[in-house]
């Protein structure tokens, strides 16, 4: 999606200013820094140049809802095209379970007329059907495959989750919808690709997956679930890069793999770049931040409300329900691609 507004062709709009005009501190502002006020800081569990931070709960209820590989698994759940045509930025999904399932922002779908990842976080109500919007990550196909989407079981790299995050969060406030912008991230699949010699026919970003297998599973290896922890922040190179938060143990356990790999494969690709200088008070300052970030609230898809937030390097968003976050994820962006080669700016 190009914008327009207040300067040249496909210049990006002026979010820090939206989000400062039209933010609300009030019940979803307590809610995100009352839950990331609840939690405690981990020991650091680090492979070569990737650090997970664990995020602990002292008590969390147990989650009542699937994800989507447990719904997959059970044949609970249907996702495939919105019509026999199709269409690019949306997928039809079909609850068959009595229960709740949750789709995570940058979950990848394959199959159908071409792989897609989800543009933010979805609860699809029990016995419902609803549109999600997404974006593709497969720019040379648009042949069926199958008649319905299978899990990739992983997300998208996170540096791609943070630009698109940023991208939703401005379609969001001028257009009203959730649509990432299609030509960038081909573009940052075709660059990374090329700087990781994992090009393929179709432009796939699932060949960067298969072709940096072994490295992946090493970094994945390494980083375990522990006791009570419900969320996760990830340094590359030294660098916070961004955080996931979940309303149970469970969630972040079922989830933790896909985790690892999406930001594992940013730290594949810049292993080689020197590590960059960070102080010790650097994630504090990094919640810190986020409890305080101006947002803007949106109605969700499927169930509860999105919260969105924009402000300098930092973009987000959450799924609230019932006054609790059940997602939360959030990125230190920067749009070059050598992002993990500079220094944050203090909080």
């Amino acid at each position: 999606m190009e914008y327009f507004w207040g300067g040249s062709r496909g210049e990006p709009p002026n979010l820090h200013n939206i989000f400062r005009k039209q933010h609300f501190y009030g019940k979803f502002m307590n809610h995100i820094a009352n839950s990331l006020a609840e939690l405690k800081v981990g020991e650091p569990q680090i492979v070569h140049n990737l650090t997970m931070i664990p995020l602990l709960k002292e008590t969390a209820a147990p989650a009542d809802y699937l994800l989507l590989d447990q719904a997959m698994e059970q044949n609970v759940i249907e996702v495939s095209e919105v019509s026999d045509s199709g269409r690019v930025p949306e997928l039809k999904v079909l609850n068959k379970s009595a229960k709740r399932i949750l789709l995570l922002d940058g979950e990848e779908l394959i199959g159908a007329k071409q792989n897609r990842i989800l543009n933010v976080t979805v609860m699809v109500p029990p016995s419902q059907t609803v549109t999600i919007p997404v974006s593709c990550v497969e720019a040379g196909r648009w042949h069926r495959r199958s008649r319905n989407f299978s899990s990739a079981g992983r997300a998208h790299y996170a540096e791609g989750r943070a630009r698109k995050t940023r991208r939703v969060n401005e379609s969001l406030a001028f257009a009203g919808t959730r649509r990432g912008s299609q030509g960038q991230v081909w573009a940052d699949i075709s660059q990374k690709s090329v700087r990781m010699d994992a090009r393929s026919d179709t432009s796939a970003s699932e060949v960067l997956y298969s072709r940096h297998r072994r490295h992946l599973d090493e970094y994945r290896k390494g980083v375990k679930a522990v006791s009570k922890q419900t969320g996760v922040i990830f340094n590359v190179n030294e660098s916070t890069t961004g955080i996931d938060l979940f309303d149970s143990t469970e969630a972040l356990s079922g989830c933790l793999d896909k985790l690892v790999e999406s930001y594992a494969l940013d730290a594949v690709d810049y292993r080689r770049i020197d590590k960059v200088e960070n102080d010790e008070f650097d994630v504090k300052r990094f919640i810190d931040e986020i409890s305080k970030v101006p947002s803007k609230t949106y109605p969700a898809v499927g169930e509860g409300d999105e919260h969105r937030f924009d402000y300098e390097d930092l973009s987000g968003g959450a799924l609230v329900i019932d006054n609790q976050v059940v997602h939360l994820c959030a990125f230190h962006v920067n749009e070059e691609s050598n992002q993990h080669t500079r220094r944050r700016r203090p909080v």
